[in-house]
Parts: C-alpha cells; structure tokens; sequence
C-alpha cells in the first residue's frame, strides 16, 4: 500500500525563492506597456461603437475601415496583454515531419518557418506588386502565429507544409490581384467554363480576411509524399476535408514561389503532362442547369502564363489534384 509520507512536508526543504524585484528600467516598460494596453482597448471599444452606428445606418465603406481598426486594435491588445503577462512569443516554429517513400523507407525532412521572416518577405512583395496593406500587417500576422502556434506545428508534422502564404485585410478582388501579380507573365489563359462563370469578376471566395496558410512549395503535386495522392480526387471531397485554398491564395503563391526560386509551381512535368491543382476556396456560377464549378489552376511554360479552369465539383482527372494547406486566422 502507498506510504503516506510522501505526503508530509519535508523538513529540510528549501523555501521558494522570492521572485526578483523588478529594475527600475523593467518597471517603466512594464507600465507603459500596460498604459499601452489600456489605450489599445479603449481604441478597441471606441471601433466598436462606431461599427455598430455603422451598420444601424447601413454604411458598408465605414464597415469595412471600422472591422479592419477594430481587428488591428484587437490583435496589439492581445500581444500587449502577452507581453505584460510575461509570456515569450515563439516567432519560430522547427519540427520534423515523417513519411515514408515509395519503397516504404522512413524519411524525416526537418522544416523550420520563421514568421518574423515571412512577415518581412511578404510586405516586401506586396509593397513590390502595388498591393496595399494595412499598418498593422505584422503584428496582426504575428497575432494569429502565437495564438495558433501548437495547431500549426502539429499541422506541420503531419502533412510536411513546409512553407506560408501570408494574406493581409482587404486584399483586392482576384481580377485586380490578378493584373497586379502576374507582371512580366504572358496575360492569364481563361478556360471556356470559367468565362461562362464570369471570369474573374464571377469568382467567389469561401474565406476572406487575414490569415496565415500553410502549404508545400512543391514545383509538382506529382512528386510530393502527400500531395501525389490527391491526384484524381474530387473538388467536392476537397471541399467536405474543408481545403479553402483560393485563387488569390493561388496567385500569391506562384508569385513568391517563382521571385524567390525562379520555378513556378503546378508547371509541366518531366512525363510531359501537366499538373493542375483544385482551389476548393473558389468557384464560380454554372448557367446552365445552376450550380456551381470549382476553380483549378496550373503554369504553363509554353505559354509563360497561369491557367485558370473551373470544373464540376465531382469531375475527376488523373492530373488534376490539390494542393493541400491549413488556414489560421
């Protein structure tokens, strides 16, 4: 049976150290941090207000510049309240994620996202494309990494997303996006279907707002351990798997992907076929009959264009899978 003497306070136990009294330069950041903090609700609760006199009188400009003040507000009071509380933000996330290769071999890729550096990548190429962003990019962004930073790990272990794609507030529609990022490209190829379904202008997007979304940088879907078993699927299982990948999620990614490496993704594969990906985040309207088609997307380096198709939710193609990815916001 259990001794009950473990139980009994030790004798000779030291006593718990007092906490170290705090400099005198400690104790002047600490309360004009929480000083800070106090003004940073104050705004929070002011945007609030005003955002509700705003909807009472219908007013969907100020709506919009009102959420983005109020979520800006929000994502500094969060990091404020962190920073007052002592808790250390982790802007780097280093893990292994595990497979196995086609022989059933066990292969470990070491993967290391530093957010902090992301941030500084994507402002500089958006301020490069003339894509606007909000003041408070970077800390909203960094907001969103340290509130979710043990789901996207876990994420990361297990699916081997090895990169981000950081999208600010307010991004523009994806036609205007879509004259902004493709610069120096051959003008976008628009399939028969997804001009039925109006084009860019006819596109709709599942999600909106900033996020942080993991992906792979994997120029072929065919040759990546996870992603080469999407190939065949079905946009609409994609869909039920909640993949919310757009195609202003896309455009970005081809962007970064091809100014930091010189590839472009989705592009044509040694086999000589080409590899499209479902953008499950996107679709477009089907005249005939109603309903609606999934937007999919590729490189095509003859071209040296991005192509844009849209197919029914339960088309399947061997070429033609999805690149998968996590969304945080």
């Amino acid at each position: 049976m259990e001794s009950f003497e473990a139980l009994k306070p030790v004798k000779s136990a030291p006593k718990p150290e007092k906490p170290s009294p705090l400099s005198p330069e400690a104790k002047a950041e600490t309360l004009g941090d929480i000083a800070l903090l106090e003004k940073a609700i104050e705004e929070a609760e002011k945007a609030k207000e005003k955002l509700k006199k705003s909807i009472q009188g219908k007013d969907e400009d100020s709506q919009k510049e009102l959420v983005v003040k109020l979520k800006e507000a929000l994502a500094k009071g969060r990091r404020l309240k962190r920073k007052v509380e002592g808790i250390k933000e982790s802007l780097v996330i280093s893990t292994e994620f595990k497979y196995r290769d086609e022989k059933g071999k066990e292969k470990r890729e070491k993967i290391e996202i530093d957010i902090d550096e992301q941030v500084e990548k994507f402002s500089g190429l958006y301020e490069k494309y003339g894509v606007e962003i909000p003041a408070d990019f970077s800390g909203t962004i960094k907001d969103i990494w340290n509130r979710n930073s043990s789901e996207i790990e876990e994420a990361i272990k297990e699916k081997g997303f090895n990169t981000v794609i950081l999208v600010p507030e307010n991004l523009p529609k994806s036609l205007v996006l879509n004259n902004l990022l493709t610069e120096g490209y051959a003008g976008t190829y628009e399939s028969d279907n997804f001009k039925e379904g109006g084009s860019f202008e006819g596109v709709t997007d599942k999600i909106a707002g900033c996020r942080i979304i993991l992906v792979h940088d994997s120029v072929h879907i065919k040759d990546h351990p996870v992603l080469k078993g999407t190939l065949g699927g079905k946009a609409n299982k994609f869909m039920e798997d909640r993949e919310k990948l757009t195609l202003s999620d896309y455009l970005i990614l081809q962007r970064k992907i091809f100014d930091e490496t010189g590839n472009h993704i989705d592009t044509k594969h040694e086999d000589g076929y080409y590899y499209w990906t479902w953008l499950p985040g996107s679709t477009v309207s089907k005249e005939a009959g109603g309903g609606f088609r999934v937007v999919n997307a590729h490189w095509s380096p003859d071209d040296g264009q991005i192509g844009v198709n849209a197919n029914d939710p339960d088309n399947s193609y061997p070429n033609l899978g999805c690149r998968l990815s996590r969304l945080f916001s």
